[in-house]
This record gives structure tokens, sequence and C-alpha cells, in this order.
């Protein structure tokens, strides 16, 4: 074995004779062992092969080239080691027609030479993905017009359901988005079919419902864990030690349950969380404030778990799950109908035009290679070599499975990887096909045989020691999908000689905190907020960087050099999980410290004022009689015209359009005028042209007429300008390059690929080798390496909004669809709703995790990570209570707290927080595991004056520095009164979010105090309206039955005889007159009412004087009595609705029914909670009839018993 190779690679290198799996860590050197491999699979003394006898798939076009660029640079060499080796000098001339392409292009020869067996015209055209996009959406946009016609009922359901608020625009997302996800199976139509089917199945339901259950164990656990917590922090010394026997009971009821999970059918299961109660916490104040606050916190936690199982995973009885499965039957299975008729529309439309799209490449070959090719294609090759494997799709596998031999024996698969850096999933990669075989050729040989490149021959040790430490932690089968364990751990392979001024070996943590002034949730992130963060991250980062190059100037290794230089800006990187938004604020910052850098921007395109200018020129020559475009091209540097002319061309014809309104200006005999008649001559010339010309040429003439590609060349940023205006003209002859023609085509592409939040990304203008500070995102940097990384916006949140739609997809559990019940409006999850959500967040967090693995492992020499928290001090007090979780026999953090991260930080705060670095440096102790740890980390805490520099130091921005070239007005008093108003504060700012009008219900939750805590925890679905299905299976909710009887007791006749006979004769009247339904008439119990009319309470209220029956009333208060003296000047009207009021005498006397389930043991707690609300009442009665009230009373129906309040 060579002393080049470690004998893990030489095993990569020279196993024969078995399907091979090479998972190949972060900077293993895979590459070279894969043109290693080749290289002696063609040299091999006993046999040898030639290189058109290997299939060599790659991922990219690029990583094709490079490929092949390698294996001959390694021909070349051996060649001239061999020179009278004729065989070897061949294979330089074989290279040429070497299969080594991606696997687009693989399939692609296939069908060039087996077009005939698919029945495809051998002149096809592969279309361009402009092309293919335009006639997706006119084959689904006519196909959707055609339904519309149809007028059908299940149809326009379905568009109401699903489509979205205002137009199709969701469905039309949602059948694009099933008919790509069916691109990628092996058999899309099967796929489909089978979609509406799964919803059906029994068995599957039942396995569904066992899923679910598994998850409700899950928040148990959490709920556990959480309460352990809580009582760990209240039996430390000085800690709450009154909580204990609370918590240890609450403890004692969650581990109950959980214990009998197995045991439990599904409702059983529902009945006995809800049994799961918390009592009030004792109000003695004992122990440390702090220590108090956090057991609180963790309790707080396990609330929240029994919540989620209540209102969420629990919210529904398994018939309820049932029915709303079957309401979405016929919606799913119509849907569902759709995509295939669309699939087969679009294919005709192909097959019209001669066209095959990426799509068609694989599932054609795959179509050739089912039907005979297979065995003959597969003689050509010895072996099939698959870079980046853990990338490829289900459609890929099947493909590579039938050119590699079924067997085993003649031709294996050699598959290089890293699963940890899968990161394409919104591509439709699935890892899963990956991480099958690491298992099963780990257990089962006879399959294949997997081998684990460990080694990094990129970064210094230190930094290995760093990712490893944190994943380590951090990556599970849960989350991430593969345990981080001493097989997946990277070693340290590159040399890095010892020498002076190099960079420090500690990684640096630098933790900003966030805007306190503008509001967000955790949910939903404030934008405000998000771009100051940003702005301050951003100013950190540009420091640091500044300070490194500028003042310390470490030396960094050059592997081309083989010696040390000094730090340069093109050394370093930032690296962002978005850049959209948050790169060009990174830019500005940089430049602001005169910091070279570049952002090669993803998106931006169409928001660069030269593109849009050109968009809306574009625009009017296809039709002027658009007003914003039309204004936006004569306000633009194309016609210069200023904001007082525009408004004299709308003056000119203020009723009409603006084109009507410039036609009339240009009438006039004055300058406007003549700008205008100018322009309009320009305009016609260029209508003319757009009949005649091509549209490139179209562009390029309007450049040149109007000398703007010179103009925006002069402006500051103009090489980036020019850039953006030559793609444009480029994307234009594009375009015409497809089947498609015409100016109208183009700006609909364009309009719709805007709509989708598509973009082309600003043109690059600049190298590679310029020495500059770069900006990416972590998926552009894959594959990619740099001395020094910066990781940004740790401390964003993940964007899980997908999650929210109301129709979610997956691949292997279906779809999972709201139940929408469009009468009622109201929606419900169903059963595979709750699960896929739940599986799509694993899967997004996994993603995300791979993602910040990627961000790390970039780093050669020195590594950065940058993040902005809300409230920082709570933030790292949520971290050591995470960090304190029990951990499994790796040291991972437990899932339930993994899945709960909605931001890296999240992850990295709690793995960090035990380490003595980090630890000694916050104050407190560090943990036992991570006290021999060699990684070095070093935490700062940025406050808001670290990231301002001295007046000497700080540069002055270019705004400031052309607002010195002009000349200050002279002051005409103006000034103070601008400061006054400018610094005039609100006077009752402390008012703000108070309601000036609330109800009687409302006051009563804003006076109860502890009632709830006081009882049982009794999760109840809001009082509001349900599906329909769900109404006809389970009758009405409490709330509409208490509502029901309410409006019954409204309309007794109190001097008739309480009879059923009378009762069942005024429900009848009130069903036909439409003021009950019939299904709630026939769920009240009658004999409650008569139990009341027949009451001692009853028999005064059919004898009163006078009575009141549902009374409303408004209601003027000081507003101090709600919200404090400091409203003590304003007043609050409450309204309200008295059940019943009787005058006896020249007195009155209320009486509020109430439906709710009590016993007996429970009425006075239940009744204490309407003490407020009573005295309120009677306040108002008092107001209203100007009767003073004597008494007032709850009737509860149910017990049939009376309360005085």
């Amino acid at each position: 074995m060579s002393n080049k190779w470690t004998p893990q690679q030489w095993q990569a290198i020279t196993t024969r004779g078995t399907n091979l799996l090479v998972a190949a860590g972060a900077g293993a050197g895979k590459t070279a062992v894969l043109v290693e491999r080749i290289i002696r699979r063609i040299t091999d003394p006993r046999a040898p092969i030639n290189v058109d006898q290997l299939l060599v798939v790659t991922f990219t076009n690029a990583a094709a080239a490079e490929m092949r660029e390698r294996i001959g640079g390694a021909l070349t060499e051996a060649v001239a080691n061999n020179p009278e080796d004729e065989r070897l000098a061949r294979q330089l001339a074989l290279l040429g027609r070497a299969s080594i392409a991606t696997l687009h292009s693989f399939c692609l020869d296939l069908l060039r030479q087996y077009f005939y067996r698919v029945g495809l015209d051998p002149a096809f055209r592969v279309a361009d993905a402009t092309e293919a996009e335009l006639l997706r959406i006119d084959v689904l946009e006519q196909l959707l017009e055609e339904k519309y016609q149809t007028e059908d009922e299940t149809f326009l359901h379905l568009v109401d359901a699903y489509g979205g608020s205002h137009d199709d625009g969701r469905l039309q997302e949602i059948i694009l988005q099933l008919d790509k996800l069916a691109s990628s199976q092996p058999d899309p139509e099967a796929w489909l079919e089978q979609l509406p089917q799964i919803l059906q199945d029994k068995e599957v339901f039942q396995d569904w419902l066992g899923q679910l259950g598994r998850l409700v164990k899950e928040e148990l656990l959490a709920a556990r864990n959480a309460l352990r917590s809580a009582l760990a922090i209240a039996s430390q010394p000085d800690g709450p030690e009154q909580y204990i026997d609370c918590l240890q009971q609450e403890l004692l009821q969650v581990e109950y349950v959980l214990d009998s999970v197995p045991d439990y059918a599904w409702d059983e299961l529902r009945q006995q969380v809800r049994t799961i109660a918390f009592a009030r916490l004792p109000s003695k104040r004992g122990g440390d404030k702090v220590l108090r606050e956090q057991a609180k916190q963790a309790r707080e936690e396990a609330k929240k778990c029994l919540q989620k199982l209540e209102g969420i995973l629990l919210a529904q009885s398994e018939a309820e799950l049932v029915d709303g499965l079957a309401a979405v039957v016929p919606a799913m299975e119509l849907l569902c109908q759709l995509v295939c008729h669309f699939r087969h529309r679009f294919a005709q439309a192909k097959q019209q035009k001669g066209l095959v799209d990426f799509n068609d490449l694989e599932h054609l070959a795959l179509r050739i290679l089912r039907e005979g090719g297979a065995v003959e294609v597969r003689q050509r090759y010895a072996e099939i070599l698959v870079d980046e494997y853990q990338d490829i799709n289900g459609v890929q596998e099947a493909i590579l499975q039938l050119v590699a031999d079924p067997e085993g024996k003649s031709n294996q698969l050699f598959m290089v990887g890293d699963v940890k850096q899968s990161i394409y999933r919104f591509r439709l990669a699935d890892p899963t096909l990956f991480l099958h075989k690491y298992k099963t050729y780990g257990e089962q040989p006879q399959l294949g045989r997997r081998i684990d490149l460990a080694h990094n021959f990129r970064s210094r040790p230190s930094v290995l020691a760093a990712v490893n430490f944190l994943f380590r932690q951090l990556m599970t089968e849960t989350v991430g999908e593969l345990a981080y364990d001493t097989s997946a751990e990277l070693v340290a392979g590159a040399n890095y000689p010892e020498a002076e001024g190099t960079l420090t070996p500690q990684v640096e943590v630098m933790l900003l905190e966030r805007s306190t002034g503008a509001a967000s949730t955790d949910d939903e992130e404030d934008p405000l907020a998000e771009l100051y963060a940003t702005s301050r991250e951003a100013r950190c980062v540009a420091q640091a960087i500044r300070r490194l190059v500028e003042e310390e100037r470490p030396r960094v290794w050059d592997k081309q050099l083989q010696a040390y230089r000094p730090l340069a800006y093109r050394d370093i990187v930032i690296l962002l999980r978005v850049t959209q938004g948050r790169a060009n604020t990174y830019l500005e910052q940089l430049r602001q410290l005169e910091v070279p850098a570049y952002a090669e921007l993803g998106s931006g395109y169409f928001q660069a004022t030269e593109v849009q200018t050109m968009l809306s020129l574009l625009q009017i020559i296809d039709n002027p009689r658009q007003d914003i475009p039309l204004a936006a091209v004569l306000r633009s540097p194309l016609v210069g015209l200023s904001g007082a002319e525009l408004a004299q061309i709308r003056l000119a014809r203020p009723q009409e359009s603006f084109y009507e309104a410039v036609l009339e200006a240009s009438s006039q005999r004055d300058r406007l005028g003549e700008k205008l008649r100018q322009f309009l001559a320009d305009l016609d010339r260029w209508r003319e042209e757009a009949r005649r010309k091509n549209l490139s040429e179209l562009i390029w003439q309007i450049y040149r007429d109007t000398g703007y590609f010179r103009q925006v060349g002069a402006m500051p940023g103009g090489a980036q300008r020019q850039a953006n205006l030559r793609a444009l003209h480029d994307r234009a002859r594009q375009y015409e390059q497809t089947s498609f023609r015409g100016l109208f085509r183009f700006l609909r592409f364009i309009e719709r690929l805007q709509a989708e939040e598509g973009d082309l990304g600003t043109a690059p203008a600049l190298g590679e080798n310029d020495d500059v500070v770069r900006i990416m995102s972590v998926h552009k940097s894959k594959g990619l390496e740099f001395p020094v990384v910066f990781v940004g916006g740790m401390g964003n949140q993940f964007n899980l909004r997908d999650l929210q739609r109301d129709l979610l997809v997956h691949k292997e559990l279906g779809l999972g669809p709201m139940a929408v019940d469009l009468e009622n409006r109201v929606k419900y999850p169903t059963l595979p709703r709750l699960l896929i959500e739940q599986r799509l967040l694993l899967e997004s967090l996994s993603e995300e995790l791979r993602v910040l693995y990627v961000a790390l492992t970039r780093a050669r020499e020195k590594l950065y990570l940058v993040g902005a928290v809300r409230n920082r001090d709570r933030t790292i007090e949520k971290w050591l209570e995470t960090a304190a979780l029990p951990r499994n026999s790796q040291g991972a953090l437990p899932d339930h707290a993994l899945v709960q991260a909605r931001r890296f930080l999240d992850w990295v705060g709690p793995a960090l927080v035990g380490h003595p670095d980090v630890a000694s440096s916050l104050g407190v102790e560090s943990h036992p595991r991570c006290q021999k740890d060699p990684s070095r980390w070093r935490l700062h805490l940025i406050a808001p004056a670290d990231l301002t520099d001295s007046a000497s130091s700080e540069p002055e921005s270019p705004e400031l520095a052309s607002l010195a070239r002009y000349q200050a007005l002279p002051d005409k008093g103006w000034s103070q009164a601008v400061a006054e108003r400018l610094s005039w504060e609100y006077p009752y700012a402390h008012l703000q979010g108070k309601h000036i009008k609330v109800t009687v219900s409302e006051l009563k939750r804003r006076f109860e105090t502890h009632v709830e805590e006081a009882a049982p925890i009794r999760w109840q679905r809001p009082p509001s309206l349900r599906p329909a299905f769900l109404q006809q299976q389970a009758g009405p909710t409490p709330t509409e039955l208490g509502t029901a009887i309410h409006l019954l007791l409204q309309h007794v006749d109190l001097q008739q005889a309480p009879t059923l006979a009378y009762l069942e004769q005024l429900q009848a009247n009130m069903v036909a007159n439409e003021l009950l339904s019939p299904e709630m008439a026939a769920h009240i119990d009658l004999d409650l009412v008569i139990g009341f009319l027949e009451s001692e309470l009853g028999h005064r209220l059919r004898q009163a004087d006078q009575v009141w029956r549902e009374l409303p009333f408004s209601l003027r208060l000081p507003a101090s009595e709600l919200y404090g003296p400091e409203a003590a000047e304003e007043q609050v009207f409450v309204q309200g609705i008295v059940d019943s009021v009787m005058r006896e005498g020249e007195q009155a006397v209320l009486i509020d029914f109430k439906s709710d389930q009590v016993t007996k043991d429970t009425i006075d707690k239940v009744a204490a909670a309407y003490r407020v609300q009573m005295e309120f009442y009677g306040r108002a009665i008092t107001t209203l009839l100007g009767l003073p009230v004597k008494e007032r009373y709850l009737y509860f129906l149910r017990l049939g018993q009376a309360v005085r309040i």
C-alpha cells in the first residue's frame, strides 16, 4: 500500500467483486480516491479494462468536467512513465467517448440510441427550462379553465378549500408540486393512483393511529423530563422546596399515563391524559428567586406539552378521525385525477413540439431499460461509479440498479458520498437511499461492503475537534437521520507545520442581543427586528475581518505554495443559510469599513433598478396603456421627467388613463411637450421593431438608442449594473431559442417567475481570484474550502412556513389535507395531516442540521459563529436547562429537545454551555463529559457599544459624503419646530394595547386569580364551529348545547305549566321557524328545563312582578378599575347580556344559567370563578333599571342546583 493513502482509502481503491458504499466524510479526498480507483482498474495487470467500460456518474456538469480532467491528467502521467505501453496510450484516445457525465447526460445518450423503443421522434430536442415552464403554465391553465366550465361541485369545493384566498394560485402550486414529487418516483402514475386509496385503507389507518400514539408518548416523555428538571431545581440547596410535593404529584401522574400508553386504545388514551391535573403552586416565596423562576419555567414546559396533546394530537376521537378522512377523500381523488390529466396533457404538448424535459430524460431512459434495454446496456460497463450518492432520488436509483448486474457479479456499483452533507432535499434528493445501504451493508456483507473514510485532509485539528464536539451532541437518527458515533467522527489527516503567527485554535462564538424595541414572537420574526439584527451581525463580522487582516495579520497555509503567507481578504468567506435580504446588508457594512467584499446573489436581479426600468419599457412596448410601467419609464433616466412634471401630465387628463394624459400633454408647445413627443416617437419606433426583430435584438437596439447601457455603467456599482443588463439580453436570446416567440409571452414568463418568488440572481461581475471577502449561501459553498469561515445568521429562524399549508404531501405517507368545512368556515387536521406535518418537520430539521455541518466543515484553519438572540440572559438560562437534560450513550441531547430547535443557536447553545471554555466565561460549572474535550472555544458577548467605532476609525458612508457637497439652507425658525415635532411622545403610551370596550366574560378572565391553576386542567376545544362531518358524528359541543338551552328558556311562556308536552311543542315550533336546527333540538334534554322551572328559583321567576330575559346592557366604568391608577382619567365600556332578571317588589334578582359539567365537589370552585361577572351584572342592572339587586344566582342546569353569589 502506498504511504499516500490511509488504510481505508486503500480499501476503497482496491476492493473488487462486490457493491461498495464509501461513506466519505468532509474533506476525506473522495474525488482523489475515485480517480485512483479508475486508474487502477484501467492499469490492473491481471484484469485491465478500458476507460470507456466505466460509467462514472456525477452530480453536476462541472464535477463531470473536473473528473474527466483529473482522469486525463492521471492517464497522461501514466503514459509518460510507460511510453511503450500502447494500450495505456489508447486509453487517452478513448477518454473522449467515456461515459463520465451527469445521470441526465447518460439518459440523453440512451434516448439518442434507443429513441425508437419509446416512440420518440429522432429529431427530439431537450427543452430549455424557460420553455418547459412556459409550456407547463399554458397546459395547466387550459386544463383548469376547462374544469371551471364543467361547474363540477367537487372541483369547486377543491378550489375553494385548497386553492387560495384570492385565486386558484395555490391549487396550481399543489398540482405542480404533486407532479414534481411523482416525477421523482420510478412509477409516477402508480404513485398518484394509490394516494387516495391510502386514505381509505383501514389497515393503514390503524398503523397511522399507532404512529400518532408514539408521538403522544414523545410529548409525555418531554413533559416528564421537564417536570424532573423542575423537581431537580426545587431540590437544590436554596431551591423552592415548597414546590417539591406538588411537582412530585404531577410527575407521578405523567409517569403513570406514560407507562400505560401501550395498553390503551386511542379513546382510552385521550381520557387518561385528561386526568393529569396541575395544582396551584404554593404561594410561599421561599428559596432563591432565580431558582424559583427556573422551576416554574420548567413546569410551564410540561404544561405546554399537555396543551399540545389535548389541543392537537388528542383533540379528536377515533371516530372523528375516521369521519374526517372520509370527508376529504372525494376532493383528494379529484386532485390526483387532475394531476394525472395534467401530466398526460403536458406529455402530449411536448410530443407535438418534439420536446423532452429533464424528467422525461430519466423516465424514458428507465422505460428503455425496463423494456429490454438493460441487458444490452449492462454489457457495456465493467463498473458503475456514482459520486455524491447521497443526493440521488428514487428514479435515479432505479436506473442505476438496472444498469448494474442484479446479482452483483459482472459489474458492481461503487457509490461514494456523505449523508451528513445531503442538503438537497428541496430538489427531491432522497438521503434514505444512502442510509438504507449504510445500515444494511454494515449488517449484511453479502449485499455489499461499507467503507468509512473518516480522515479529513482539509482542516486543522482544532476545527475538526469543534465539529465533532458539537455534532456528537446534536446529530441523531431522529434529527439528522444518522447517529454521529465514532464511525462518523472526523479524524485529522491534514499536515499543518508548526509556525509562529498563525491563527489561534479557538472557535470564536460571537453572541449579540436582538433589539428589544421591536416586538416579535418565537413563531414569526418581526421583519424590522430581523433587519436590525442582521445589520448588527454584519457590523460585528466586518469589524472582526478588518481587525484580522489589517491589525492581527496572521499567516495561513497555502497548499499550492506549500508555505505560510499573510492572510488576505480572498481567504475569508461569510456563509449564510439564506442570502436573500441579508447578503446586501453584509455588503453594506463591509464596504462602510472599507473591507472589499463580493456576493454572487441568488436573488435581487428583478429588484435592480436598471432591470426594473427595462422591464417596464418592454411592458409599454407591448401595451402602452399600463399606467405604472409608463410612469416608471418616464421618471427613469431613459426620459428623466421630474415628479412635478409627472403631476402636470396627470392633471392634463385627470379622469382618464395615464397614457391618454401623456398624449394630451405631448400636444402642448412647451418643454415637457417636446420631451414627451420625442419619447412617443421612440416608443412607436420600438413597437414597430418589436414586430419585425428578435427580442434580443430589440433590447440591444434600445441600449444603443438611449445610451442606457453606458449610462448605468457610470453609476455607482456600474460594472454590476451593466452585467445585469447584459444578462437580460442573454436571457431574451435564450428564450428565442425555445419554441415560444413574442414579447408578450416573455413578459408573462418573467411575471410568473416573480410571482413565485423566483429570481435569476444578480449577474456575476467579479472573478474568483479577486482579493475580496466572499459572501455566499451554504449550498453554494458545498465542495469548497476556505482558510477562515464566518457562519452568520446563527440566530435566524428556520423557514418552516410550508408546514402550515392546508395540504401537505409526503412521498411515503401520501396526502395530508386539512378537513375544510366551507359552510362553517372552519378546518381541522386529519390523521395523516398530523403525521405528515411531524414527519416533514423532522426531515426539515435534519436538513437544517446537515446544512450546519456543511457550513462548519468548509473551514480550514479558523471558524467564527455569529448570531443574535432575543433576551440573551434568559436564552442562556434555557441553554443551561436543556444541557442538563439526560443524554444517551453517545452524549447527544434528547430528541425532544433537538426537535424543539427553530434556529442553529438552539442546537449550538446547549451543546456549548457545558464546555469549560464557555462555562467559565458564563460563570457556571462545566460538565464532566466536556472537561477533557480537545476543542477550544471563545465566547464573545457583544454589547451594542462594541459595534460603534470611534470617530477617527468610523469611515464616512457614501450617503454622508454626498450630503457634504450641498450647502445648508438658512435657518428660518423651522429647526426648533421640527425638532419639537420629532421628539414629541404620545402621552398615553402606557394605555396602548388596552381595550376601551370589553365584555363581561373578558372581565371574568382578567380578574380570575389562580382559579385555573386550582382546578385540574381541562383542555377544551375553542367555542367555534366545527366541520359538518364532526357535527353529524359527534353532536353539538357543550358550548353549542348550552346556547341552545338558553334559547329555549328565552322562549318559554312562564304562564304555561312546564310539562314535557308543552316543551316538545315549543321545541317543534322553534325548529319550524328555524330558530333551532333539528340536530340541535334532538340533543336538548328537556328534563333539565323542567327541573329548573319546577325548582324554587323557577317558581319565583314564574310568579315575579316583571321578568326580563336575555337583557343586553352597556356600562361605563372608570378605566382604573381594570388597568390601575395610571388609567384614572379614562373610561371603558363594558358590554354583556344577562340571562334573566326578575323584579320582586322594588328589588331585582339575577339568574345566570350555566350548562357546565360540574359535580357537587367542584360546584363551589366553579361558582367562585363567576363572582366578578355577576358583580358587574348587578351594577349594570342597577344602572339600567334603577333597581337595587338583592340576590344573584347561578343555576347549574345539569346538576339542577342554584348557587347564590
